[in-house]
């Protein structure tokens, strides 16, 4: 069985806390429990910022542990000579879990005055633990050695976390004790990290099996709110894009509403042309269901539609039906087996690019070597996402050999075919120096060309640009400005940095012919703080 991988850093520059206490009785904890068969402990003493970001690249861990000092808005690490404090920011440690957050899923702060950064760090990995004041060294220390003990021993992550909390009640802790934060998304109580060992596992896999086989025989409906990440899962349904089975003059009226944000009106063309018959109609129509796009979100009705679509031969509704099964939104439980058998009749029947890319995506997610294949067909069949997909696997060494080179090259082709996800790569590459010496003009330009294509990532990322003063004159304002269209386009760490900041409340924004004529010129009358560049700053 795969160990659960714990990075765990630990800082203490003025030598004030008992850290080395802290690792030991966790160690200790975890051998008489006898659990060290299943948690792989990666201890990062001194550590340094940069630890951070070269730790989550190297271990590739599940939890990310920080024990040291904390204060409003900010942890504090060890400076590079190990010598001085070094204070990291909440944005910072924020963007550093962008990049690896669907593999961290719980990140434990044990520090002072920590909740505020747990819950932005939450918004993007889906858990945290944080205090609201300052904890006690002996209260931090046995928690986490009980929290750890319960984890390995397969408990859930709120099970976990409500037997720590219970052992400090019972030995007269502090006044100020951990707390658990989560996504709305999220529930700790089914949180997994590590599974029970139980004598009776053949017999329960079995009935797991059986049960599984009765889910997607049936496919029970389910209709619930779309979790947040399904309208991307949903783009493929982009209205510009050419029809692949032709479509009526309803069905071309409707997609140019759709493309200018009318949804409403697009909605109601859109259910002429279904009702006709019409294939792509049937999918677009079922997308608007799925997305919330002009009618109330309905999952199972717009999964049905897609199906209609898909059975009908639309190659569209064929990669969007895969998506359905990829997500199990609309229909009972995820089903990978039947959305690489669309994506594969997409690629068969249409040549689709972009149902390579998906098939490409979902193998690396599985692991399989068969990704790179996959996505190297895509982007060659002119899919310029699977280049970001592809620099992705190289920057992460994950099925290729790391090689930050290659993939900020792919990146860069991806960004000069206009790709929204590749000029947010490239963006975010002149930013950091990752693999191109750093230039922080071009990131700002990339990135607000991706913002303005819609990019909640390139939004989020501006705005931590402006609150850190990088590149740009730093501006609270303009930050909060950023992070509330970020915000808007769903980016839920825009939405915890604004809770953190205190500045949920949204501004003013100009309506009627005010708001139309700042809209033209690029303005705030679409919501965001400035000018969408008109031509490419993408080097060559």
């Amino acid at each position: 069985m795969k160990k659960i991988t714990v990075l765990f850093l630990a800082a203490d520059p003025g030598a004030t806390l008992r850290l080395d206490e802290d690792v030991r009785e966790t160690q200790q904890r975890i051998k008489v429990d006898r659990t060290e068969a299943v948690m792989d402990f990666q201890w990062r003493p001194a550590a340094r910022p940069s630890d951070l970001a070269n730790e989550l690249r190297t271990t590739r861990p599940r939890i990310v542990h920080f024990s040291g000092h904390g204060n409003e808005g900010v942890l504090v690490f060890a400076s590079p000579d190990g010598l001085d404090k070094r204070r990291v920011s909440t944005v910072a440690m924020t963007r550093a879990f962008q990049v690896f957050k669907n593999e961290v899923r719980l990140v434990v702060l044990s520090a002072c005055y920590s909740r505020s950064q747990a819950e932005a760090v939450a918004q993007v990995v889906g858990c945290a633990i944080g205090t609201t004041g300052e904890i006690l060294d002996e209260d931090a220390i046995r928690f986490n050695a009980e929290f750890y003990g319960a984890i390995a021993s397969g408990e859930s992550v709120q099970m976990a976390f409500d037997q720590a909390r219970t052992v400090l009640e019972l030995n007269e802790p502090g006044p100020i004790l951990p707390e658990l934060v989560h996504r709305a998304d999220v529930d700790p109580a089914r949180l997994f990290l590590q599974p029970r060992f139980r004598r009776e596992k053949r017999y329960a896999a079995i009935a797991s099996a059986a049960l599984t086989a009765i889910i997607l025989a049936t496919s029970w409906p389910v209709r619930d709110q779309p979790p947040p990440d399904v309208p991307v899962a949903f783009q493929v349904m982009d209205c510009g894009t050419a029809s692949t089975t032709g479509g009526s003059g309803n069905l071309e009226a409707g997609k140019t509403l759709c493309a200018k944000g009318r949804y409403e009106a697009a909605f109601r063309l859109f259910q002429k042309s279904a009702a006709a018959g019409e294939p792509e109609a049937l999918g677009l129509l079922g997308w608007a269901y799925l997305s919330g796009r002009g009618t109330p979100v309905d999952s199972v009705r717009g999964a049905e539609l897609v199906k209609q679509g898909a059975d009908k031969g639309d190659i569209r509704s064929m990669i969007a039906w895969a998506a359905v099964h990829q997500n199990g939104y609309g229909v009972q439980g995820r089903s990978p087996h039947f959305a690489r058998h669309w994506l594969h009749r997409a690629i068969d029947e249409g040549h689709s690019a972009e149902a390579m890319r998906r098939l490409g995506v979902i193998f690396a997610e599985t692991g399989s070597d068969s990704a790179v294949h996959y996505l190297t067909m895509a982007g060659q069949a002119g899919s310029h996402d699977a280049h970001v997909d592809l620099g992705d696997l190289y920057l992460e060494g994950k099925l290729v050999t790391a090689d930050t080179t290659r993939a900020v090259h792919e990146y860069l082709t991806a960004a000069r075919a206009r790709s929204v996800r590749g000029m947010y790569a490239l963006g975010l590459a002149y930013q950091t120096g990752l693999g191109v010496p750093v230039k922080l003009d071009a990131a700002h330009t990339l990135l607000r060309e991706a913002a303005c294509a819609g990019s909640a990532d390139a939004r989020y990322a501006l705005g931590a640009q402006y609150l850190d003063g990088a590149g740009v004159p730093a501006d609270t304002s303009m930050a909060a400005r950023w992070l509330h269209t970020a915000w808007d386009a769903g980016s839920r760490a825009a939405q915890g940095t604004l809770q953190q900041l205190g500045m949920l409340e949204r501004p003013l924004r100009w309506r009627g012919p005010v708001g139309w004529v700042l809209a033209r010129l690029g303005l705030s009358g679409t919501g965001l703080p400035e000018r969408c560049p008109a031509n490419s700053a993408i080097a060559h």
